[in-house]
């Protein structure tokens, strides 16, 4: 992942890395490929150009989340709640 502000420096940029990807034998999946997107889901988080926020999926999944039972569901839950910390 990569930001950069003009497109003549992303093209560029993007063209290095993947002639050094080349050079270096790595190859990866050009469908999970993005390009030229203001907003991407990276680790939970939702970087787009207005900063990073809590992606709302992940929040939700909190907020539905059954009321524990017992330790080993209230040791499950506090370990997603800790995600956002």
């Amino acid at each position: 992942m990569f930001y950069l502000k003009n497109m003549e420096e992303h093209i560029d940029h993007l063209r290095d890395v993947l002639k050094t990807s080349r050079k270096e034998q790595l190859y990866a999946i050009l469908k999970k490929f993005t390009f030229r997107t203001s907003s991407m889901v990276f680790l939970g988080f939702v970087i787009s150009v207005n900063g990073v926020e809590f992606d709302d999926e992940k929040v939700k999944a909190i907020q539905a989340w059954p009321t524990p039972t017992n330790v080993n569901e209230a040791r499950s839950f506090h370990g997603l709640a800790l995600f956002y910390r």
